[in-house]
């Protein structure tokens, strides 16, 4: 068995873990950073997702992680050195209430994002139907928008982190398993398939498999997995702007 040490271990290779370890190196000059995946790039769900992004959202630590997320999106090429860019779009995104007690709560989900200057407003049916005239008129009551919303490709997204960050000097590898991690005299132990990880600080960006690294350091975290579904078609012209 091998033993390999650095100074910050990253167990996930999402978007999550390589923009952490892209700011890290960025701000920790000379520190040695380590990410690893068990899967391969993009694999994972920061890979399979529906791309979206807004910051329509009804609890204020979210609305601001959302505005941070949002202005990065928008200078991403430029802030990681990426020409090819990330295939951004703000078309917008119309969350739909089907009924009146869900419209109320999403016009107050409005007034806290006002709060934070998020340009979101409410729209009646027939609001909604103009902007998407191919919505089901039954049961529609209305729904918000907010115009800088979008999307961008999330394969894009991850490779110009991964490029970022190896640039920075970041240590990035896949099909690296972390099996359990332990703590001993205030280091901290990542088992592999072929050796050990010590590191003196862990930042663990995993999935739903999180609880299991963690019980061993005795740390309980109420995640369990999620399941959803995207249809994936030859390729369309786009029929639909708004998310």
């Amino acid at each position: 068995m091998t033993a390999v040490t650095t100074d910050v271990l990253v167990i996930g290779a999402g978007v999550y873990g390589l923009s952490s370890a892209w700011w890290m190196a960025r701000l920790r000059s000379g520190a040695r950073i380590m990410v690893v995946d068990d899967g391969e790039f993009a694999s994972g769900a920061s890979g399979r997702n529906g791309a979206g992004f807004r910051m329509q959202w009804g609890l204020d630590l979210n609305i601001l992680l959302s505005k941070e997320s949002t202005a990065f999106f928008e200078n991403a090429a430029e802030l990681l050195d990426y020409p090819r860019g990330i295939e951004l779009k703000q078309d917008g995104y119309l969350v739909l209430a089907h009924s009146q007690n869900a419209l109320d709560r999403l016009n107050a989900s409005i007034a806290i994002q006002h709060r934070y200057q998020v340009p979101s407003e409410l729209l009646d049916a027939d609001a909604c139907m103009k902007m998407v005239p191919s919505l089901g008129r039954n049961r529609l009551v209305g729904g918000t928008y907010c115009a800088k919303d979008g999307s961008a490709s999330p394969f894009r997204l991850l490779d110009a982190l991964l490029t970022a960050s190896r640039r920075e000097g970041v240590d990035v590898r896949y099909g690296t398993r972390v099996e359990r991690i332990e703590k001993r005299n205030g280091v901290f132990t990542a088992s592999i398939k072929d050796g050990t990880i010590e590191a003196d600080r862990v930042l663990l960006c995993t999935d739903w498999a999180a609880p299991q690294l963690l019980k061993p350091l005795g740390v309980e975290l109420p995640v369990t997995s999620l399941p959803k579904e995207v249809i994936v078609t030859v390729p369309c012209t786009p029929r639909v702007k708004p998310i």
